[in-house]
């Protein structure tokens, strides 16, 4: 499972098994305010989320791998993203 840590001093993306071991952190840097994040097992295996502060859209490989900047500078309030064919909802 993934999950974001939106902690003031120490935001972060992490991943662990369902049970809750195996912890782990995946995104650290240049990240202010992680939300919205969302999964794609079935086309492209990515994690996608969003950045409240930054006003961004990310992904990344399932392993923490090929971080992207998909949307800049977009207005991001109250978001709950869904992906259909690789339309954010």
């Amino acid at each position: 499972m993934y999950f974001t840590d939106a902690d003031y001093f120490h935001p972060r993306i992490e991943m662990a098994w369902m049970d809750g071991s195996h912890r782990s952190t995946v995104v650290s840097e240049h990240i202010v305010r992680p939300t919205a994040l969302t999964i794609d097992y079935q086309m492209y295996d990515r994690v996608y989320w969003a950045d409240y502060k930054l006003g961004l859209i990310e992904s990344m490989a399932a392993n923490g791998t090929d971080r992207a900047v998909l949307i800049k500078n977009g207005l991001l309030f109250d978001l709950q993203m869904y992906i259909v064919d690789l339309y954010f909802f």
